[in-house]
């Protein structure tokens, strides 16, 4: 019929279907491979061996580097489990506060007797404790309406130089502890005023504040440790000296 005169089938496609490239990437490493293969059988004996130890070397090297990486991240994950542990099982000693000895008010002419308590806060002994502390230093007072939180008494050198007592204290924790000591003073700073809470200008505007720098030095876990510390007598006029409160100072206070 007139449907089948030149001879093709009516659904049959005529168009050419293209062969699929495959990506650039394949096509060059396929290449590479085919060239290294092709330079290879062209080797001589000698140069198969220089290869093979190039090989090799390459490879103890890469080997060396992956192992170092290895031992430095286990050593640092070392270190990290032992800082861990040493602050589980360490000391802390905290120095609390400083107060006037009740047994001994302040007297004119005659120096201030205080105590110092502190505290283990750790959870093992500080051992071979010793403790210095530097005479009084002496600052203006801020002017009126300034706050005393601004104040700034230095940085604390007490603990430069100290070391451990052998064979001295042990503190444990848990346990409420206290030194006793004396500061200096300089001739004419307490009054009679100040005993009898009666202070008024221009001595109450004039008046050196008082401050006191220490330090504790102890050993725990093999480590040598230091605590070091700040306190100022707060001046509160209107009552007696012997009723003053010491305060931590805003600097010098520190731990390790």
């Amino acid at each position: 019929m007139g449907n089948h005169q030149d001879g093709h089938e009516p659904n049959r496609s005529t168009r050419r279907v293209k062969k699929r490239r495959r990506p650039w990437f394949i096509r060059y490493v396929d290449h590479k491979i085919n060239e290294r293969r092709t330079k290879r059988q062209g080797e001589s004996a000698t140069e198969k061996a220089e290869r093979r130890t190039a090989n090799a070397t390459w490879f103890i090297g890469f080997f060396t580097v992956v192992v170092t990486i290895v031992g430095t991240l286990q050593f640092c994950a070392l270190q990290k489990t032992n800082i861990i542990a040493e602050s589980s099982e360490r000391a802390w000693i905290a120095p609390l506060s400083l107060v006037l000895d009740p047994d001994h008010p302040p007297m004119i002419g005659q120096p201030l007797r205080v105590n110092l308590l502190y505290e283990n806060v750790g959870k093992g002994p500080a051992l071979n404790i010793a403790h210095k502390f530097n005479q009084p230093g002496f600052f203006e007072p801020p002017p009126p309406g300034l706050p005393w939180q601004n104040m700034r008494f230095g940085v604390n050198t007490t603990c430069d130089g100290v070391i451990t007592a052998a064979g001295g204290p042990v503190v444990f924790p848990s346990g409420h502890y206290a030194i006793q000591y004396e500061i200096g003073l300089p001739k004419g700073y307490v009054t009679d005023a100040m005993i009898r809470g009666a202070a008024t200008a221009p001595e109450t505007l004039r008046k050196p504040v008082l401050f006191v720098q220490g330090c504790f030095a102890y050993e725990t876990v093999g480590q040598r440790r230091i605590s070091a510390y700040c306190f100022f007598l707060f001046p509160q006029w209107d009552i007696p000296i012997a009723k003053w409160n010491f305060r931590n100072c805003t600097d010098g206070n520190e731990a390790d």
